[in-house]
């Protein structure tokens, strides 16, 4: 729960998910076994009508000093997995890590996947609040998750290269989750997408206006994102940058407009020199629930 400040709390603190599960559920039988102790816990999942399994990494595995060379799952975690599948029961993970790891197995195969990193002295009730919808969850990443450490360094704002279609051959380019991605009990539909005015002057700004739409069965929050690109400039500006985001809680059914102001603050980059520089020419915005947002527009700086 902890991860690296393991030392910098008291005993008895924080409590195990197990213990969260049982308080937060009376009346179910909630059944453990020994870490480490793997055929253990398979006898229990397989006698459990829903299997919740905790996977990732201890404080061990975590803070200064403490690298890897593999994004994989800590040894044996992985076998542990395949053969609860195995069984045939629903099964939720919650992954707790300091890091991204390579859940590329995982994730086909899970029925849910939550990813608490190291939540903290409340982490377990928190977490259980999650798994059994007592919060509806509205996180979103804050790094992208690569498939596998080949395609480390990995991340949505990467400059232009201009070469066409990049490839691996042994897996897709892209991420397994891209920067900004998150979900939650309810879904979201974002649309209407305005850029006003197409033309600005130096020192004027732009206003990026969508709206969005709770269109699942249970209230909830979505967090809209704004990224924009600089088309041409003196410098290699990249691909896309977020540019601002805001957090929005809907009732089910539920619309709002939202609105992005993009000035020379927004506009702006660091160019020759060390000096700030807002050029002239055509910009592409996307506004979305993540960095691979599509609802896309563009304007000019004249």
């Amino acid at each position: 729960m902890l991860g690296s400040w393991v030392n910098d709390i008291l005993a008895d603190e924080p409590g195990t998910l197990a213990d969260a599960l049982r308080a937060a559920l009376p009346d179910a039988q909630i059944l453990t076994a020994p870490s480490g102790l793997y055929d253990e816990m398979l006898m229990a999942a397989a006698e459990a009508d829903v299997v919740v399994l905790a996977l990732g990494e201890s404080h061990a595995r975590n803070g200064e000093y403490n690298c890897v060379a593999s994004i994989d799952l800590p040894a044996g975690q992985q076998e542990l997995f395949d053969a609860l599948i195995g069984l045939g029961k629903p099964l939720a993970v919650v992954v707790f890590t300091g890091r991204p790891l390579s859940l590329t197995r995982i994730v086909p195969q899970a029925d849910a996947l939550l990813l608490a990193w190291h939540p903290g002295s409340l982490g377990a009730e928190a977490t259980a609040d999650v798994l059994l919808g007592a919060v509806n969850p509205g996180g979103k990443l804050p790094v992208t998750f690569p498939r596998g450490e080949g395609q480390i360094p990995v991340h949505y704002n990467h400059n232009s290269t201009g070469r066409f279609n990049p490839r691996y051959l042994d897996m897709p380019v892209t991420p397994l989750f891209p920067f900004g991605f998150g979900l939650s009990y309810t879904s979201f539909a974002i649309d209407g997408l305005d850029v006003q005015p197409q033309v600005v002057q130096p020192g004027s700004k732009v206003r990026v206006s969508v709206t969005v739409t709770n269109t699942g069965g249970r209230d909830g929050e979505e967090v809209v994102q704004c990224y924009l690109q600089d088309c041409v400039s003196r410098l290699t500006r990249p691909v896309r940058e977020l540019k601002g985001f805001a957090r929005v809680a809907l009732k089910a059914s539920e619309s709002q407009r939202v609105s992005f102001e993009l000035g020379a603050d927004e506009l702006s980059y660091y160019g020759p020199g060390g000096q700030w520089v807002l050029e002239s020419g055509e910009f592409k915005v996307w506004v979305g629930g993540d960095s691979n947002a599509s609802l896309e527009g563009s304007f000019r700086v004249t």
